[in-house]
């Protein structure tokens, strides 16, 4: 029994790891490329604007998974799934980028959903 437990906390751990390393890259490239291509906030439509703003809480989301899996999962998908959203209905499309933004929070999720399970063993 206790091998079993010992091997699913270590699955638990390295997946946890994966999401955090995979959340950091993600913020990192984000960062470097809002930095390198020189954005200005003021000039942006009203519907841009508000993506600006999911995207930031879809990253401040994985970031915040880091110490809150749940929520910070919860934050990361219903944030990027506003910004398809509000892509879509402005007549663009999903920005194939932003997909990669919801692994780091399924896995989150997983370990979040697997750590309770772990727990009330």
């Amino acid at each position: 029994m206790s091998t079993a437990m010992n091997e699913s906390q270590n699955l638990i751990s390295g997946v946890r790891w994966t999401a955090r390393v995979m959340s950091l890259i993600i913020v990192a490239i984000v960062a470097f490329r809002f930095v390198d291509e020189e954005y200005t906030i003021f000039n942006l439509s009203p519907h841009q604007s508000f993506m600006v703003i999911f995207f930031f809480f879809t990253l401040l989301g994985l970031l915040l998974s880091w110490l809150w899996e749940f929520i910070g999962s919860i934050i990361t998908i219903v944030s990027i799934l506003l910004f398809f959203l509000t892509s879509i209905l402005n007549g663009g499309d999903v920005i194939s980028e932003t997909w990669v933004c919801l692994l780091p929070a399924a896995l989150f999720l997983f370990c979040w959903s697997q750590s309770r399970d772990v727990k009330n063993r």
